[in-house]
């Protein structure tokens, strides 16, 4: 039996449904039942709605930071995919992602050793590994050495990184993925997938900044590879390419037929932007659209090596134009049926 947390979310609807294509019986975990929706909908656009396969995966629900849920849930668990975390750049959230992120890993991890599971594949980011230095690549040996290296996420992540680490010292048979951004058919409202709303949407400005994107399904089975591999207390960047910004969205606007962003955001307007959204977010109570960390990661370049997945699974990712291509033609399907 293998579990799943974070079940409904992107990398985890397209997890348990390579593993129950695999023939494999799965535990998906999720916060409530509303969630299932995604997941399913996530099958739906692959055309892998058949009963048999749904069948495969027993839904449960529950809290990652209840030690004594995630001790009866993991009974008849031998492996766990643990891609639940909370993905937000807004300092109000900061108290929140520190518990489900690192405490709910801590509990999972401290639970797993309890109930003897044979191993786990924890999903990270690699906004847990800080910034590059001298414009070097970023590598699986890069730490964060200061907070003010990393977003609030990546801080919280790499203490879930931490307590994953402690629990592999303790005998847990463990790896790391640490994605860059994941590109792929998800909640189009939130999360990297709104990526592709807010180009159809249209934009007219384009930021000089740069990172690294990777198919979700590379990185589904890159997961999948690494936990039915004999490799172990390692980590692992997932990065198809690195790619400015702008290329990105010129591709998605591409992709929907739309202009492209002409007009070169400066840092000055974008500091304004981010300050009046914070005074509106104070007067509303709702997050920022836009926060402090995300305009200056619009403004960063930082590139990832992936030479160490590369070879060690001699694996060849999908080029991010192709998959833009494919996840651009969901988009409007799924519109044009939502109508």
């Amino acid at each position: 039996m293998i579990l799943v947390t974070g079940a409904s979310g992107l990398v985890g609807s397209h997890l348990i449904l390579e593993l129950a294509r695999r023939g494999n019986k799965i535990k998906a975990l999720a916060q409530q039942e509303s969630s299932v929706v995604k997941a399913l909908q996530t099958f739906k656009a692959y055309q892998a709605s058949d009963e048999k396969l749904i069948a495969q995966i027993q839904w449960v629900y529950g809290d990652i930071t209840d030690s004594e849920f995630i001790f009866e849930i993991l009974n008849d668990v031998d492996y766990v995919y643990h891609c639940a975390a909370l993905v937000s750049f807004s300092p109000a959230d900061t108290e929140r992602m520190n518990t489900i992120n690192a405490k709910g890993t801590e509990v999972l991890v401290n639970m797993c050793l309890l109930q003897g599971v044979k191993k786990i594949c924890h999903v990270s980011s690699v906004a847990a590994l800080g910034i590059s230095v001298n414009k070097q690549k970023v590598t699986e040996e890069n730490y964060i050495v200061r907070h003010n290296q990393s977003t609030f996420y990546g801080i919280s992540k790499y203490n879930a990184e931490r307590e994953v680490w402690r629990a592999s010292e303790e005998g847990l048979d463990m790896v790391i993925v640490n994605p860059s951004i994941i590109l792929g058919i998800g909640d189009w409202e939130g999360g990297s997938s709104n990526m592709f709303r807010t180009a159809y949407q249209g934009l007219k400005y384009y930021s000089p900044g740069g990172t690294g994107f990777v198919d979700v399904r590379d990185v589904v089975l890159i997961m999948i590879k690494l936990m039915e591999s004999t490799i172990s207390k390692q980590r692992f960047i997932v990065c198809a390419e690195n790619l400015k910004y702008q290329v990105v969205f010129d591709w998605m606007h591409d992709g929907f037929g739309k202009r492209k962003a002409y007009i070169k955001a400066g840092k000055i307007l974008a500091g304004l932007v981010w300050r009046f959204e914070k005074v509106k977010a104070l007067v509303t109570g709702k997050n920022p659209l836009i926060t402090k960390e995300t305009v200056h990661a619009a403004f960063t370049e930082t590139q990832y090596s992936n030479k160490k997945v590369t070879t060690a699974l001699a694996y060849q990712f999908i080029p991010i134009k192709s998959s833009i291509d494919t996840f651009c033609k969901i988009f409007l399907k799924q519109l044009e049926e939502s109508k």
